[in-house]
């Protein structure tokens, strides 16, 4: 930290002993003053932000060039095969067969990662809570525990993935990545031989003066993690009480996973094939006593639940109420603590916490369809949906 500071990084100083120490011992541990600095972190980052993070990265690459020390990465390659170790047996729990995919996983970078990359120091954990903005300038770099020697690219790679996704880490912004890695590649030129130097390297965002084609090897791997395509539709339906009041209602989904959208070779490439086709299914539930909302937020959670990998949904549904909390009103209700902006507590918050759950893993496109209006899917979806309400029996 010392010697970033000196380089003019706005990285921390450590404050010396009136001899000259940096370390020290407290209560027998080693210990150390650090000066403070003044700022905040962000959760957004704006396009502007990520070329201040690019700028501010490079002058810390191009510092390190001038510093002797050495520090072997405990976070990369050679800690993934014993943390997957001590996760075994629990793998299998989360998803069926992920041990055996996160073993190959292991085994084929360790066949192909890069070792032939410009290295040096690296700060190896810049997330955005470990930098601070006075506005759109880098104000502090803070947090250097896992700072070791390693690949800059290393640094690169998990820049782009903490500042480049939504808060959901679903959807990529690729205006913040080409504002970050121009930036960066401004102030410390960054060279792509042709082809590219190991698959496990591809640019982002890709430049005219690329390979025209990625390797095999890239694309394999892009294949196997792409996510998959599928559709979704829900509807509800009501079955009145003998007093003719609205009390039972139900959901329903469909999910056209294996019908809709082409896998083609996706699939074939994935050992989990199989599953991906038995969730082509219909869903369809009733619960009694229960409110329409209620039953369309449910519908939506338990359509994207059937889902059991990350996948590009395009979930259509006929309730506006739905598509407009999800996709707009949700940001401001969590920002006022689950608070309307009449400061009235939110309606079925703990469905909109669980679809927010429900929505994690995915990309979706949500889409409104208006209900009876001879769409055959929603048509569908409603036969269904009346057909579950008469498995209730009356209050």
């Amino acid at each position: 930290m010392a010697h970033l500071a000196a380089e003019g990084v706005p990285a921390p100083r450590p404050i010396a002993s009136r001899e000259g120490h940096h370390v020290l011992a407290l209560c027998g541990r080693p210990s150390c003053l650090i000066e403070f600095l003044t700022g905040i972190c962000v959760t957004e980052p704006t396009p502007a932000q990520c070329a201040a993070l690019g700028a501010c990265l490079a002058a810390m690459h191009k510092a390190g060039d001038s510093f002797g020390m050495t520090r072997a990465n405990a976070l990369s390659l050679d800690a993934w095969r014993p943390l997957a170790d001590s996760c075994a047996g629990r793998l299998d729990a989360i998803i069926p067969g992920l041990t055996a995919i996160v073993d190959q996983e292991l085994d084929w970078l360790a066949a192909h990662w890069p070792r032939h990359l410009p290295a040096g120091p690296i700060h190896a954990d810049l997330f955005p809570d470990n930098v601070l903005f006075a506005g759109s300038r880098i104000s502090g770099v803070i947090d250097f525990y896992f700072a070791a020697t390693d690949a800059y690219a290393y640094d690169l790679a998990i820049c782009l993935n903490a500042w480049c996704f939504d808060p959901r880490g679903v959807q990529f912004h690729t205006e913040q990545a080409a504002a970050l890695m121009a930036a960066y590649s401004s102030q410390r030129a960054l060279s792509l031989p042709k082809p590219p130097p190991c698959p496990c390297c591809v640019a982002v965002p890709p430049c005219a003066s690329c390979s025209p084609a990625p390797t095999t090897g890239s694309t394999r791997r892009r294949r196997r993690w792409s996510p998959a395509r599928t559709h979704a539709i829900t509807s509800i339906a009501c079955r009145p009480s003998p007093a003719g009041r609205r009390t039972h209602d139900l959901a329903a989904g469909r999910n056209g996973y294996g019908r809709r959208l082409p896998w083609q070779s996706r699939s074939r490439r994935l050992g989990r094939a199989a599953a991906l086709r038995r969730a082509g299914k219909t869903l369809a539930s009733a619960a009694p006593d229960t409110t329409n909302n209620r039953m369309e937020l449910q519908a939506a959670i338990e359509g994207l639940r059937a889902l059991n990998r990350p996948c590009r949904v395009t979930l259509s549904t006929d309730s506006t109420y739905v598509r407009d909390g999800i996709t707009k009103w949700i940001h401001g209700w969590r920002r006022n603590n689950w608070r309307t902006a009449d400061k009235k507590p939110v309606k079925n918050r703990d469905l909109w916490e669980a679809l927010l759950d429900a929505c994690a893993p995915h990309e979706i496109d949500w889409r409104w369809v208006r209900g009876h209006d001879g769409d055959p899917d929603n048509e569908r979806v409603d036969q269904l949906a009346r057909e579950a309400a008469l498995t209730l029996k009356p209050a």
